[in-house]
């Protein structure tokens, strides 16, 4: 389900969305009728200066992905430069030096450009000075500072979702866990979550996970990071077996990334997107796990102009309106086989 995002003057945005964030806070949902800065009280009432805010699902998303901000400020699209070289077998290479019409085999490059477009991104908010006087008068609010974090909010949630599922109106502009060149693997984790598997199914699925990932990639990488869904990563707590109590199943796959990886620093990161009632909105319809290398030659999400908020405007001193714009791309992933997707139904 899509849950649209209202923007400080309480309008629906039509084109852009917050997946599975309802606009609650931690006792339930927000009775929008009931908002506002006037409220009624008795002699017994004290209103509290502390304000509880909003909270949301956020995800540091450069802790997944590589991102790169102020590149390509003014360009329509991101374009990366892919380049190939060939040259046949080795073997090919083998001269007769005893005739002189031996035919010597060349070798060539070649290059390839891979694209994503850019999108323009701007929102605004309002207000006028009796709004703001009222606000401050009644309970001390800081009203022009609310409708900021607002709009900022907006901002920051949009750019999670666009790094993890890209955007649901632009075929091209893709996420980490939705692109068309990434191969997957439905047999290795197919049916059961890591956490409910049997020491037994968990040894097979150890040993199996890195090497089909290194078969994908032709032997070229090994991968540093391992995604799985937030509902079986809160399940790793358990123990690894039951000959073997000591230590959790995350701790012991942690280990065992790390030294079939070769890297001692293997990183296995939680994310919600990655379950399939949250992703089924954007063509997944799984429970996705990814493996891969994080690295800016394999991924990189771009964003070329940050948020950026004006100067507040007025035609009559009155009424006010401030803008934010921003620029962002999706996740360009240079290097499909260096990432893996293994889904569970």
């Amino acid at each position: 389900m899509i849950i649209k995002l209202n923007n400080a003057r309480g309008q629906l945005s039509p084109n852009f969305s917050v997946h599975g964030h309802k606009l609650t806070n931690a006792n339930g949902d927000i009775e929008t009728t009931l908002s506002g800065f006037k409220f009624i009280t008795s002699t017994m009432s004290e209103i509290m200066q502390e304000e509880i805010e909003q909270k949301h699902m956020e995800v540091p998303f450069a802790d997944y992905v590589p991102v790169d901000v102020g590149g390509a400020p003014d360009a329509e699209e991101i374009i990366r430069k892919v380049t190939f070289q060939t040259g046949g077998d080795f073997h090919d290479g083998d001269i007769n030096t005893s005739t002189s019409t031996s035919r010597m085999a060349s070798v060539d490059v070649a290059m390839t450009p891979l694209r994503m477009p850019i999108k323009d991104w701007a929102k605004d908010f309002t207000y006028n000075i009796v709004e703001i006087a009222k606000a401050a008068a009644s309970s001390n609010w800081d009203l022009l500072a609310g409708k900021t974090k607002s709009l900022k909010k907006n901002w920051d949630l949009g750019l999670q979702e666009i790094c993890f599922l890209g955007h649901p109106g632009v075929s091209e502009l893709t996420g980490l866990l939705n692109s068309d060149e990434v191969n997957s693997n439905s047999s290795v984790i197919s049916t059961k979550k890591i956490s409910e598997m049997t020491s037994a199914e968990f040894q097979t699925f150890i040993g199996q996970v890195v090497s089909v990932y290194v078969d994908n990639s032709e032997n070229t990488s090994k991968p540093d990071t391992f995604v799985i869904p937030t509902d079986d990563f809160l399940g790793l707590a358990s123990a690894a077996s039951d000959n073997n109590p000591a230590i959790s199943k995350l701790e012991y796959l942690q280990k065992a990334l790390a030294a079939t990886s070769g890297n001692k620093n293997f990183t296995i990161l939680d994310l919600a997107y990655c379950q399939k009632e949250r992703n089924e909105d954007f063509g997944i319809n799984s429970n996705r796990y990814v493996m891969y290398k994080n690295d800016p030659d394999v991924l990189t999400m771009a964003i070329p102009v940050d948020f950026t908020l004006l100067e507040a405007e007025t035609i009559n001193n009155f009424n006010f309106t401030q803008v934010a714009y921003g620029r962002y791309s999706g996740t360009m992933i240079t290097r499909p086989k260096e990432v893996m997707y293994f889904d569970r139904a």
